[in-house]
């Protein structure tokens, strides 16, 4: 079983936990019939597919910049040093 799998199969059995606390109408339910309630009631909400796209693109955008401020930086650094060297010689 996948990692997700496994958090999803947890949050799972907690829902059916509550409703069992709860004495919601799980209780009336016969034993064998527990569990085709539990797939049935406890499915999680389904995400629009727009929000995770642009969750996809701002997740894109944010490692293309830090690509960017990375290349700079080793830029710079990769032009400074020679002059860090040679400053001391011309003074």
């Amino acid at each position: 079983m996948s990692l997700k799998g496994y958090h999803r199969l947890v949050e799972l059995l907690d829902r059916l936990n509550s409703l069992k606390e709860n004495g919601d109408d799980f209780s009336r339910i016969p034993e064998g019939e527990q569990l085709k309630f539990f797939w049935e009631r406890c499915e999680p909400k389904v995400q629009d597919a727009s929000s995770i796209i642009e969750k996809t693109r701002r997740k894109i955008e944010r490692d293309k910049a830090r690509r960017r401020k990375k290349y700079f930086l080793m830029a710079s650094a990769s032009v400074a040093a020679p002059f860090s060297f040679l400053f001391p010689l011309f003074i």
